[in-house]
């Protein structure tokens, strides 16, 4: 059954899909990164950003971990 549903388009899409969340984790420092060289500026609203910043790593750390998963399964399973 697994060998049926996993056609190179999914394999290639969950691949692009980790991808995007590499990338996305890299913007997201890059934001941090902006907002600590404008802390003055922004220190009223500064633990709202934090916990934004928090709340998207913590998306982004899961989500990663769940397609590297799939991909472990459909490496062990599927081969």
């Amino acid at each position: 059954l697994g060998k049926d549903l996993l056609t190179p388009d999914v394999y290639f899409r969950v691949i692009a899909t980790i991808s995007d969340y590499v990338t996305l984790q890299e913007e997201i420092d890059q934001i941090q990164l902006g907002f600590d060289s404008n802390s003055d500026t922004l220190s009223d609203v500064r633990p709202d950003l934090n916990n934004s910043i928090r709340w998207m790593k913590r998306n982004v750390d899961w989500m990663s971990a769940q397609g590297n998963a799939m991909i472990l399964w459909f490496n062990e399973n599927l081969s």
